[in-house]
């Protein structure tokens, strides 16, 4: 079985030979989409994040996920209206 683990472990080395792995910490927070959102922007200004840092991956009327780029990795921040909550995720991977 070990013998296994090692070559599916070779394999996986082979086909990705130049993936790194990013450190991620998120914080989950109970709130209003409408607060939310305006968090979202606030996080945006505190960051300085340059609008063409800005990546929207999902905006919709109850989700709203957008990347943003920063010098040292980059942040998700994360709206859901039927949740109630916001999560931030950063993370030492770059937009790039």
């Amino acid at each position: 079985m070990l013998k296994n683990k090692s070559v599916s472990l070779l394999l996986l080395l082979l086909a990705f030979p130049a993936t790194t792995f990013a450190a991620a910490s998120s914080q989950t927070i109970s709130m209003s989409f409408e607060d939310c959102l305006a968090r979202k922007e606030a996080v945006i200004a505190q960051l300085g994040v340059n609008p063409r840092d800005i990546i929207p991956v999902v905006n919709t009327n109850i989700m709203t996920m957008t990347k943003l780029c920063t010098v040292d990795g980059s942040v998700i921040v994360t709206c859901s209206k039927p949740d109630r909550k916001m999560v931030l995720t950063q993370s030492t991977s770059s937009c790039r």
